[in-house]
């Protein structure tokens, strides 16, 4: 029913779909979903991997209910699917390790100070995150996990700011934030706008790629997608792509430009694009003295030097112009 009247309908589907993606071919043994809510992501586990032993957590005693009728009364899981009443902070321990946790909308909930009123919370202070709170929080979480296993945690983060505060936490607890295989989960609930709910990827073994907190997270705010495109531009481009090292230049290319009726007033435009680590930097700069700088994600290299290319390639039919370096698309990927 939520999903079909659509509160988090958005949300649900996209993150069962990512989901499938990132983790389908996986066989786990063992299943922790924090912040369980009324179980419809717990079970959707439990169908996707029908040998795991899948545990759902919540603090609210009517959505374990609701979870529970769910998974034995509809879905006739048994003991292999259960329910528990507690929250992050203060559970203990389990038994065994989980190979797959999956933290919905749960880490910054037990973050951020709040006071319990009935049946809904109320944020005492708003002073964001706790950092003394989020420590244990995402320490006790790091600790359920197997040495092979993995934390896949989708929260509403507003910004690379909390993105980044986030990230720290982990690192202190002994987890790494795999940046390249984070990604931004889109998702509608209600009338609202599109939101981009930052999901990462955590382990306890260091990822090829390691970034620091504030590049990682400054490259997933910059992933694009097809309804809400978003780049960083500008001296913020320019600074973190000096911050990050120009690791490849995949394009490069000249182009004049004539601004007057004499062949004599002319400006010479250059185009680059470079690999930089999880990004791509697109640099224009002209003898004139402008530029522009615009970051990417490193997942669109490919479509940006095709992007390019073929904008300079159309304007060297009626200006001089040539390309410095063919452009590398077998390492934009």
């Amino acid at each position: 029913l939520d999903v079909a009247m659509g509160y988090s309908g958005g949300l649900y589907a996209n993150q069962m779909q990512t989901v499938v993606e990132k983790f389908g071919s996986f066989s786990p043994k063992k299943i922790l979903d924090v912040g369980c809510d009324e179980g419809l992501l717990t079970c959707f586990y439990a169908m996707l991997w029908p040998d795991a032993e899948v545990v759902g957590r919540d603090l609210l005693p009517e959505g374990i209910a609701l979870a529970t009728e769910l998974a034995q009364s509809r879905f006739s899981f048994g003991d292999r699917v259960r329910f528990e009443k507690s929250s992050i902070a203060t559970a203990k321990q389990p038994a065994g390790k989980f190979d797959l946790v999956f933290a919905s909308r749960a880490l910054l909930a037990e973050s951020i100070p709040t006071t319990r009123r009935g049946k809904s919370f109320r944020v005492d202070s708003p002073t964001g995150i706790n950092e003394d709170r989020a420590a244990t929080v995402i320490g006790n979480l790091v600790a359920t996990l197997n040495p092979d296993g993995l934390l896949f945690a989708l929260d509403r983060m507003r910004g690379p700011n909390d993105a980044h505060a986030l990230a720290k936490i982990i690192e202190s607890c002994g987890g790494f934030v795999d940046w390249e295989q984070s990604e931004l989960v889109i998702a509608k609930e209600l009338q609202s706008a599109d939101q981009r709910i930052p999901a990462l990827l955590v382990s306890l073994t260091q990822p090829e790629l390691r970034l620091p907190a504030t590049c990682g997270a400054l490259a997933l705010f910059a992933e694009p997608n097809t309804e809400d495109s978003r780049e960083l531009e500008g001296g913020t481009a320019e600074a973190i792509a000096t911050a990050l090292n120009k690791d490849r230049l995949l394009l490069s290319a000249r182009l004049t430009e004539y601004s007057g009726y004499s062949l004599d007033e002319s400006e010479t435009g250059s185009f680059e694009v470079w690999a930089c680590g999880p990004l791509v930097l697109e640099y224009r700069s002209w003898t004139n003295g402008a530029r522009r700088a615009t970051l990417h994600s490193a997942r669109v290299a490919r479509q940006i030097v095709e992007k390019v290319r073929g904008e300079l390639e159309e304007q060297m039919y009626d200006l001089p112009g040539e390309f410095d370096t063919e452009p590398v698309l077998s390492q934009a990927a």
